[in-house]
């Protein structure tokens, strides 16, 4: 079960790599769902915002979903590269994203 959190950023499947969620301060990061909806598995990178330091790489499964549910903290927001057809969404602390 994914924890409630106060703001959520959706990145759409195919969207720019490195899709930004920036702050100005450290975020909590709730959660990761991650939908796939092509035939195939797809890569997931959630990195620190600088682009220094990937977090994590989620592989998510042919027409599968993915919860990464282990809160962690990301220093000045992260950056999101999702699959060409995968979305991402990403629960999170930040507020206005």
């Amino acid at each position: 079960m994914m924890p409630i959190a106060s703001n959520y950023t959706r990145v759409a499947a195919g969207a720019a790599a490195d899709t930004a969620i920036e702050s100005e301060h450290t975020i909590i990061v709730y959660g990761i769902v991650c939908a796939n909806t092509s035939g195939s598995a797809e890569t997931v990178l959630i990195e620190e915002d600088d682009g220094s330091t990937l977090i994590q790489t989620i592989e998510v499964g042919a027409n599968s979903t993915v919860i990464f549910n282990i809160p962690f903290l990301a220093d000045n927001g992260l950056n999101v590269t999702p699959g060409a057809n995968t979305s991402v969404t990403v629960y999170h602390s930040k507020g206005g994203a």
